[in-house]
């Protein structure tokens, strides 16, 4: 799918902007706001969200290392990377803070200066799960995504 953004909602400000040029650029956002609806288990939908997702984006700040649930989904998102032997989580500094231990040796993307040229370091390790099929523009003060799917099934082509 794309990626899965762990994060303290005091940095919702952030994250929001990440995820909106994360889309612009083409990559698939899983984030609790736009996932989550009144009713939803919170378990089973973080659950299927950290494993449909290919990546684990952990914006790392004081607020987030002492956040319980960011924990939680760091663990997730290691175990997954262990069992797969591939890059699964990837950090984003947002401003300095103690890194937990496991993210310790891990190449962060840096945020804490420029937002662009944080980005940029992000976007080399997601350029690889960027869809043409997806995207985002805007209209008469609408935001409008896309997405659609192709292929050959069973000798016939679908859209």
């Amino acid at each position: 799918m794309g990626v899965f953004i762990s994060y303290s909602s005091k940095d919702k400000n952030f994250v929001e902007r990440l995820s909106k040029k994360l889309v612009e650029n083409r990559v698939g956002v899983w984030l609790d706001k736009w996932e989550m609806k009144p009713g939803d288990s919170l378990i089973d939908k973080i659950q299927n969200g950290l494993d449909d997702s290919s990546y684990l984006l952990v914006v790392l700040s004081n607020h987030c290392v002492q956040s319980e649930w960011c924990r939680k989904e760091q663990n997730a998102g290691l175990i997954k990377e262990i069992n797969s032997k591939k890059v699964v989580v990837i950090p984003i500094l947002l401003e300095d803070c103690p890194i937990p231990i496991f993210l310790q040796e891990k190449v962060y993307a840096d945020f804490r200066e420029n937002f662009d040229d944080g980005f940029r370091e992000l976007f080399r390790s997601l350029s690889i799960i960027a869809n043409d099929h997806m995207g985002r523009f805007y209209n008469q003060g609408l935001t409008v995504d896309f997405a659609f799917n192709w292929g050959i099934l069973d000798d016939s082509f679908f859209l």
